[in-house]
């Protein structure tokens, strides 16, 4: 950031924040990340359970069909978890873009600026 109109204590003030606000990016990312692999992971454990009781797991019709309460119970507890997985990273994921959408011009830069048409 050198320029001839601007003294090294602006210089200096612009590169720590812009520093600051690289870093917190780099938090918001790192929680983004790993909203999404919990998710993932709920998936993966929701898909491994159906296949491990695949024949106490039956559709009729439209609908899932379980007769044992207890397998039914987990079941019913992992969709959930997934479920909320799921919308926990897709919040993080928008909140993510607009913050982003929105970090060029704390910096004092338009679109254009920065070659984003």
């Amino acid at each position: 950031m050198q320029s001839s109109s601007s003294s090294p204590a602006v210089q200096e003030n612009m590169s720590k924040g812009f520093d600051n606000g690289v870093a917190a990016q780099v938090l918001k990312r790192q929680k983004l990340i790993s909203a999404e692999k919990a998710w993932v992971d709920a998936e993966d454990d929701l898909y491994g359970f159906t296949g491990e009781h695949r024949k106490e797991i039956k559709l009729a019709g439209s609908r899932i069909a379980i007769a044992d309460n207890a397998i039914r119970e987990q079941f019913n507890q992992k969709i959930a978890s997934e479920e909320a997985l799921r919308k926990d990273f897709l919040e993080r994921k928008q909140q993510f873009s607009s913050d982003q959408a929105k970090l060029p011009g704390s910096y004092g830069l338009d679109r254009k600026t920065v070659g984003v048409q």
